[in-house]
């Protein structure tokens, strides 16, 4: 299984180190791992630079293809599944959006009827409609499309979810979450001066391999513009648009 310390070194061997001498330092490559996540997820998420009039679809998406699901699959949280409890709403109709959230999926309001004394649970999922700050007056005053428990809405706010109708209670949220850096751990070697790999305080990239190519290339995109190299530049970019 390759990590961090594979990919730091195979980076700065396709720099070319031993020819131009000019690479990653270990701080300098932590430094842009904090970087790497969010462009590479930005990317398969959705560039909105992507977008053109008529067509707001970009090249790649959220569930636009399952390669593009796989890759951003072990982001997804949903909050109301085996694993995590649903989001709580409170009596005024708002909820917290979790610390890690980066990206919304789906939001449902769950009502389950009982028959046979709880035997035979049957399950009622509406959607919850999210719906833009300029629409949120009309429709709270509209009679005819004010919002009921068969057709819940909401709307994001900074740090928060506010709900109608309000006492939903709780719902289901599915979000993808920030993920978490890597870390390149290491030793200077006192004898030898070299950079040692320790892995007891490193982070492995918060990617499945199928993606280590693709993240490894954006950071080696970074390195051949921040040393001027335009053969460099230009391998980092073919590899981008022919396949990593």
């Amino acid at each position: 299984m390759r990590n961090i310390w594979d990919i730091y070194q195979f980076i700065n061997w396709r720099a070319n180190k031993e020819q131009n001498g000019r690479v990653f330092t270990p701080d300098q490559f932590n430094n842009a791992c904090k970087f790497a996540d969010y462009e590479l997820l930005k990317y398969k998420y959705g560039l909105p630079e992507q977008y053109r009039p008529g067509y707001p679809v970009p090249a790649q998406a959220w569930e636009i293809t399952q390669e593009i699901t796989d890759a951003l699959i072990h982001l997804k949280v949903y909050m109301g599944g085996r694993t995590d409890a649903q989001l709580k709403v409170d009596q005024y109709g708002f909820a917290d959006i979790p610390a890690n959230y980066f990206h919304y999926s789906s939001l449902a309001w769950i009502d389950i009827s009982h028959e046979n004394c709880g035997e035979d649970d049957e399950e009622s999922r509406t959607p919850v409609e999210v719906i833009r700050d300029g629409d949120w007056d009309l429709r709270l005053s509209n009679v005819l499309k004010k919002p009921t428990y068969e057709y819940p809405v909401c709307r994001f706010q900074s740090n928060y979810i506010e709900f109608r109708p309000r006492k939903l209670g709780f719902v289901d949220f599915t979000y993808l979450r920030k993920p978490n850096a890597a870390v390149l751990g290491y030793t200077i070697n006192p004898v030898t001066t070299n950079i040692e790999y320790d892995p007891a305080t490193s982070t492995q990239p918060d990617w499945p391999e199928q993606m280590y190519n693709e993240w490894a290339n954006l950071l080696y995109s970074w390195l051949a513009i921040n040393i001027n190299n335009q053969i460099n530049i230009q391998d980092a970019q073919n590899r981008k648009t022919q396949g990593f």
